[in-house]
């Protein structure tokens, strides 16, 4: 098994930051997200929801954040975050669902039912 530099788990808001930088630093790793879709929390936020009565939503490195208008906002997030998946290539692997992080001698093994990754370092966003 390979062994990645890091593992990021969650492709919510922090996950695709954090997976932004490490491959703008040319860091080999996979973000893991347990969703089926991009989007994170906001995809099962209620249809009443808009993003102009949401407190607002940080703009994503390198980007800009959905304006706040009568956009439901979870139609809109979720689109502003499969776009940016998309525009910056991020190794997004879905759907996982991480059962446990285990130590094997210095290396950090991932487990996903019958799926694993190791790494150096972990990242739980």
């Amino acid at each position: 098994m390979d062994i990645l530099s890091s593992v990021v788990i969650g492709a919510g808001q922090a996950g695709l930051s954090t997976s932004y930088h490490l491959r703008r630093l040319g860091i080999d790793h996979v973000l893991l997200d347990a969703n089926e879709a991009p989007g994170g929390a906001w995809q099962h936020r209620w249809d009443a929801l808009t993003m102009r009565d949401v407190h607002g939503v940080a703009e994503l490195p390198a980007d800009t954040a959905p304006p706040r208008d009568e956009e439901r906002a979870n139609v809109a997030v979720p689109a502003y975050f499969a776009g940016y998946e998309q525009k910056h290539a991020l190794p997004v692997i879905r759907p996982v669902k991480v059962d446990r992080v285990e130590d094997d001698h210095g290396v950090l093994v991932v487990r996903a039912g019958e799926r694993e990754w190791a790494t150096r370092t972990l990242v739980n966003a």
